[in-house]
């Protein structure tokens, strides 16, 4: 019978292997990690049905081996490694921070894009329900404008309508004074002298003429003036200037007598004469010019000068021809007006 002889135990083993390496030190991070390799050798070469079964986990004591454990690695860290711990643990710490940090501004971010996109959505409304007003404010703008111009249309008109009404009133009430025909005529044969001019003759001859109104209401203040124009000019353009100018210069001299009172006195120059009635007015004209002769045609130019109940001015012109001062004197066709 063979006797076998009892062989060590493996963690006796390793130990004593440990104490014949002076190159690692008992206690040493080399030397734990041998034990733990050790240890697991052990445990690997067992059979199963010898393996030892987990009892109950104490969290106390697990704790508290952990603690000391973290507390040792601390005491046994470099310099070195322990500032780089501490900077990591402040790097990781700010970095939490900062994802908290912007998670929160981005929780805010989307709020007020949420926010936006609901205050776009009442602004798009808000500008849709402007629009629809200002369409409403134009078209009622429009139709304002319309109705004024419609309005002032029907002022304008209606103010037409009043100043045709007003001087139809006017016009139907209003004085007319005229010259009764056939009765301008020279009182005596006209008298020839010597005028300026070599040869040239002047002419006095009394002038006798009646004015009537035929109106329906008083002319006041009448002034009659006239002119006798025996010019003889071949070109007929010049001859018609020529006589226009002698019956504006006859109604300007009529105006100047129908002023001749003085300012301050409210007594108006000249007659009366009431609806149908005539006046008489008799007058010398002197009339002279370098290419008067004996055998001209007469003819007399003159206006009449009044005022009617309203105080507006009126002019009758009128003008009177002969062929000889000893024919009764016809009106001619020119200078016959009235305003």
């Amino acid at each position: 019978m063979n006797e076998t002889s009892p062989q060590p135990e493996t963690g006796q083993a390793d130990t004593k292997a440990q104490q014949n390496r002076p190159d690692v030190a008992l206690g040493s991070p080399e030397a734990r990690s041998e034990d733990k390799n050790a240890n697991t050798n052990k445990d690997a070469s067992q059979p199963l049905s010898q393996v030892p079964m987990l009892s109950p986990v104490n969290w106390h004591s697990l704790g508290a081996y952990i603690t000391n454990e973290l507390r040792r690695v601390w005491r046994e860290l470099r310099l070195t490694d322990a500032l780089m711990i501490v900077a990591t643990i402040a790097i990781a710490v700010a970095t939490i921070r900062y994802s908290v940090y912007a998670s929160l501004q981005w929780q805010a971010m989307d709020r007020q894009w949420q926010q936006m996109i609901e205050g776009g959505g009442q602004t798009d409304r808000l500008l849709a329900k402007t629009e629809g007003q200002l369409a409403q404010s134009r078209a009622m703008v429009t139709e304002l404008n319309r109705q004024a111009k419609a309005t002032n249309d029907l002022a304008r008109e209606a103010k037409r309508s009043a100043d045709i009404a007003n001087e139809a009133l006017i016009r139907s009430g209003r004085p007319w004074l005229g010259v009764v025909d056939g009765s301008l005529k020279a009182i005596n044969a006209p008298e020839f002298s010597p005028g300026p001019g070599a040869g040239g003759l002047q002419l006095n001859v009394p002038i006798a003429l009646t004015v009537k109104n035929f109106g329906t209401s008083p002319a006041l203040g009448v002034v009659v003036d006239a002119s006798l124009f025996m010019e003889e000019i071949p070109d007929a353009k010049q001859w018609a200037e020529r006589f226009e100018q002698t019956s504006e210069r006859v109604c300007a001299m009529a105006d100047l007598g129908a002023r001749q009172v003085a300012p301050f006195s409210k007594t108006a120059w000249g007659r009366y004469i009431f609806p149908g009635t005539a006046g008489d007015y008799v007058f010398k004209i002197t009339y002279s010019t370098p290419t008067l002769k004996p055998g001209t045609a007469p003819r007399v130019v003159g206006c009449i000068v009044y005022k009617d109940q309203f105080d507006a001015v009126h002019h009758t012109r009128f003008c009177f021809r002969s062929s000889d001062w000893g024919q009764p004197l016809g009106s001619c066709p020119m200078n016959q007006r009235a305003d």
